[in-house]
């Protein structure tokens, strides 16, 4: 009996490193990926970083981007692992679901996410403690950003900010008579695309925007790259991932800060077309009044 307890833990334990890995690494992957993209990108002009001048990192620390994924995630599958995977297996569908039911889990998901993180985020942003002990090192590379690769100290950070909420999918599921494989994983890719897109740096066209947030991206108040984005400029502002009605909500919404270079053009701009309007009608009053004299 004792020796049957034991290999089931150790299977569990076993499954867990493995699911640990494979998030890990395709993680890892993806954002390499993701960043090598957007370089190819702004190379035939399609982006454009927002801060020209900032340095580039792709990964400034690999082996810390692996662990700090690879931890989390392993609890997470030896505790699925122990309690409920079988169960969960026999009422698993391979078969991709249509489009539109595809996109209803993809849309809801994000929005339920984008509650748990904006909460999370905020509260780690609010109480010191958290901050310097949990999240500091996930702002330490203010404009030049990888999604996750600063330190393993944030193993905490990706366990408070996505894998708890992974959890409350899992229990979600579990009670469900069945569920598609096929459309968590397509959840489970925008997710991680946008939390890469939201630290690349760059500027992304609309149609891209679509493409890479599954479409989700189009709708009113949606975040965009650039949203996260002035995050790690300023970490003031705009602490959701996905939308930004959270942000508009408590206040802490901005779509432009100073350190971008297209905010101040467009600044100057302003300024300059309400400078020459201002002339304009300075000039153009000051005429009628001497034709009326």
């Amino acid at each position: 009996m004792v020796q049957l307890v034991v290999l089931r833990e150790a299977q569990a334990v076993g499954t867990g490193v493995l699911v640990g890995m494979i998030v890990s690494g395709a993680h890892f992957v993806l954002e390499r990926l993701g960043f090598e993209g957007f370089r190819v990108l702004e190379a035939r002009g399609i982006c454009r970083r927002f801060i020209p001048d900032c340095k580039r990192p792709l990964l400034q620390h690999p082996e810390g981007n692996l662990w700090t994924v690879f931890l989390p995630y392993v609890l997470l599958g030896t505790a699925i692992a122990r309690c409920w995977y079988g169960d969960m297996a026999t009422r698993m569908e391979l078969m991709p679901q249509g489009l539109l039911p595809t996109f209803c889990f993809l849309w809801i998901g994000m929005v339920l996410h984008d509650t748990w993180f904006f909460l999370v985020h905020r509260l780690m942003h609010s109480v010191k403690i958290l901050y310097r002990r949990i999240h500091q090192g996930h702002h330490e590379n203010t404009a030049g950003v990888t999604a996750l690769g600063t330190s393993t100290g944030e193993a905490a950070d990706v366990g408070l900010c996505f894998v708890a909420f992974h959890f409350l999918v899992f229990l979600y599921l579990y009670r469900q008579p069945s569920w598609n494989l096929p459309t968590v994983a397509v959840y489970t890719f925008f997710e991680e695309v946008v939390n890469i897109t939201g630290h690349c740096g760059y500027k992304t066209p609309l149609w891209l925007h679509a493409l890479l947030t599954g479409g989700v991206g189009l709708t009113p108040w949606a975040a965009t790259s650039k949203t996260h984005y002035i995050h790690h400029v300023d970490c003031r502002y705009n602490r959701a991932l996905y939308f930004t009605w959270w942000d508009r909500l408590f206040e802490t919404h901005t779509d432009r800060h100073p350190l971008i270079k297209e905010d101040l053009k467009r600044t100057s701009s302003f300024a300059n077309l309400m400078n020459d309007l201002s002339r304009f009608w300075a000039a153009n009053i000051t005429s009628r009044l001497a034709s009326v004299r």
